[in-house]
């Protein structure tokens, strides 16, 4: 019975051990996540380096005028160099020179990270203060008027905060997964031996049953003279003794330089001390974090090239919540009781909590982010965070995408929520301003600036009062819940300048700003009211400002208005442009009655105003977002090209003046150049919201085939 109770026990504990089996394997991820800690600040690696160089060295991209460029180059350097030079390339071919390459290739090709230890939070916290301490030295130092040298207000500032904080060296570490680890530990162990007659020993030491040698730095090594340090600083406001803390300060610190083998990665560590590596290969590591769980499933991909994380700790640096902002409001207005007075302090308090009320809610709260890199046709991304943005609109597709003129050089479109709430927010704050001056402030005027303060009221007042009107009832219900869009682009093409005219039109660059409204005509309307209203409230306000003893004003705000044209179902509003310039630059103001565009050149806002939907097949931009990017370097990089051919062109220039061999080089240069910018196909980002997270998905367009 006893033997059966035990059989049956380890046949649980087996099938528990393959139910749990596929779960351990599924919290790897083939990367140095696998060996660095689980709490760690931040972490980022890449994967696969030798790959990419080696794709991109042997592309028909590169091999067509880059290689020959570099061959010509390094034969050139050789054959003609000084004689520095050439000894310089006769160690580089050397056998020895090409087993380092060659090392550092294997080093770095297969992965390498970068590891941040929250050791860093503390230096950040230290260092932080450092702002303020200058403040207040500058402060004390323009009361007590000793603020001529600027070297004797901030030198003695900066000793005092780093001998009183006690900076060290937060760590820096970094990992390499190398294809013969076995090697570099085995040239690791002879380390000590190598250093036995060194002044600086190596000293070996086992963490967490790893062996990890340290070459220990210390300032005390600097032989740096007491007495002539403490002299130097003197000349700079330095007390004597503060001088002497900083030279016992410099003697103090110690920097240890680490590497060390941990599973398959090799380490190597910059810091104060080695007491964050006692955390390498012991209890969780970040493969486990569930913080990577919107990209695990990526993880499992072969063409994974990157993996990186940014904790929630990392994130809040610099970020300060509502309660605690209340907090320093609170303490901030303490003193201004003393002229304000209580009542005025309190309402005044109170209204700005409400501020940073109402700013919270449009504010996102900062999150942990996590994010991957694959090969995909080039670089494909995607970065998850929770820190959503309450103002953005992730709800609909960017139809200002439809908007942007074909393929730009650069277009960031985006869409935005109804602004009618904050717009009353912020006229009910400032009408508490105005209350508060009412209230407070005029009763301690004088009889004279009271009156003169009432007369100003009595015509401003309905002023503003218009101009609240019209956007209210015309400005924000034409535009309000809009998406919008800046673009810069490079497909026109002028000839005539002031200066002197072109032999033939060339590209020049374009920026227009396009919007989708609600109501072309009420926004005509809007602007029109918002003119006539200024217009109007100057004439109002110019005998006041004469009477105040204002001199040669003008006598009205009237200005000629634009001419206009018939674009399509759109109008054009703009001035004319001096008659030498080319009628391809006109800036001008394009309204339809769904689509508003401000562009420096008619082929733009004509490109604009025309549908054409920008369209990706590996970025779904045509789904929801709240933001959109293109990029297509290939059109910067055709109208540069046509500027370079001119110029090559030209009979007196300076590529027709160069030597052949110059201008072989040249030619090569700029070609190749090209051919490598052209590879570069386009590079499309979209941020819209998945569940919790919003997503940041961005696909690098990358074409090396040299078409």
């Amino acid at each position: 019975m006893q033997r059966s109770w035990r059989g049956v026990a380890f046949g649980l504990t087996v099938a528990a051990a393959l139910i749990a089996a596929p779960a351990t394997r599924a919290q790897t991820t083939g990367t140095g996540a696998d060996v660095v800690p689980a709490d760690c600040l931040a972490f980022s690696t890449t994967l696969k380096m030798r790959d990419q160089f080696t794709q991109f060295i042997n592309s028909p991209a590169f091999q067509k005028r880059m290689m020959p460029l570099i061959k010509k180059g390094y034969e050139k350097a050789k054959a003609e160099g000084d004689e520095k030079l050439k000894e310089a390339i006769a160690k580089f071919e050397s056998p020895e020179a090409q087993h380092v390459i060659a090392a550092m290739i294997d080093l770095f090709g297969q992965e390498c990270f970068t590891y941040v230890d929250h050791d860093w939070m503390t230096f950040f916290e230290k260092f932080s203060k450092l702002p303020e301490r200058l403040q207040g030295t500058f402060m004390m130092a323009a009361v007590g008027g000793g603020g001529n040298k600027l070297e004797k207000i901030i030198v003695p500032a900066i000793i005092d905060f780093v001998v009183e904080s006690k900076l060290t060296v937060p760590p820096i570490v970094m990992g390499f997964k190398p294809t013969h680890l076995k090697e570099f530990s085995e040239g690791l162990a002879r380390l000590p031996e190598m250093a036995a007659n060194s002044p600086v020993k190596v000293e070996q030491s086992e963490i967490n049953g790893n062996k990890f040698y340290t070459l220990k730095l210390q300032g005390k090594m600097l032989n740096i003279p007491e007495d002539k340090l403490v002299d130097k600083l003197e000349e700079v406001g330095v007390s004597e003794q503060r001088a002497k803390d900083f030279h016992a300060w410099i003697a103090e610190q110690t920097l240890a330089i680490t590497v060390g083998a941990s599973g398959d990665y090799l380490i190597l560590s910059i810091a104060a001390d080695n007491n964050h590596l006692k955390k390498f290969g012991k209890g969780s590591t970040l493969s486990g974090h569930a913080a990577l769980t919107p990209v695990r499933d990526h993880l499992k991909k072969p063409n994974l090239l990157g993996l990186h994380y940014v904790s929630l700790e990392l994130a809040m640096l610099g970020y300060t919540t509502p309660e605690q902002q209340k907090q320093d409001l609170e303490k901030g207005m303490a003193p201004a009781m003393i002229f304000l007075g209580p009542g005025l302090t309190q309402k005044l308090t109170a209204d700005l909590k409400e501020m940073i009320d109402h700013a919270a809610k449009a504010t996102p709260k900062p999150s942990e982010v996590v994010s991957v890199d694959l090969d995909n046709r080039g670089i494909e991304s995607y970065s998850f965070t929770k820190a959503v943005s309450p103002g953005n609109d992730y709800s609909r597709p960017l139809t200002i995408l439809h908007h942007l003129g074909g393929a730009p050089f650069l277009a960031v479109a985006g869409s935005s929520k109804s602004g009618l709430e904050d717009y009353q927010h912020a006229r009910d704050f400032f009408k508490k301003l105005y209350g508060y001056v009412n209230e407070f402030a005029l009763p301690k005027m004088d009889k004279e600036n009271r009156e003169k303060f009432k007369k100003y009221e009595a015509v401003v007042l309905p002023i503003i009062g218009e101009l609240d009107d019209i956007t209210a009832k015309k400005f924000l219900p034409s535009v309000d819940a809009g998406q919008a869009a800046f673009v810069i682009d490079a497909k026109a093409k002028a000839q005539k300048f002031p200066e002197g005219d072109l032999p033939k039109p060339m590209p020049i660059p374009e920026v227009g700003f396009g919007m989708t409204i609600n109501d072309g005509d009420m926004l005509r309307d809007a602007v029109v009211s918002y003119v006539r209203t200024i217009q109007n409230g100057y004439q109002k306000l110019m005998p006041l400002l004469k009477e105040d003893g204002a001199k040669d004003m003008p006598p009205s705000l009237d200005f000629p208005p634009p001419q206009s044209a018939s674009v399509g179902e759109g109008t054009r509003y703009f001035y004319p442009m001096p008659d030498k310039l080319d009628s391809a630059i006109l800036p001008h103001v394009l309204v339809s009655k769904k689509f508003v565009a401000i562009s420096s050149s008619p082929a733009m806002s004509e490109r604009m105003l025309s549908s054409n939907p920008v369209k990706n097949e590996v970025v779904a931009i045509d789904q929801p977002s709240s933001m959109a990017a293109v990029v297509h370097l290939p059109v910067l990089a055709g109208a540069l090209n046509e500027w370079a051919e001119f110029v090559k062109a030209m009979p007196n220039g300076p590529f027709a003046k160069a030597p052949p061999e110059a201008r072989e080089f040249l030619d090569l240069a700029i070609g190749g150049a090209f051919d490598v910018w052209n590879s570069m196909k386009s590079s499309t980002t979209r941020v819209f919201k998945q569940g919790d997270y919003q997503v940041t998905h961005t696909w690098t367009n990358v074409d090396l085939s040299g078409n």
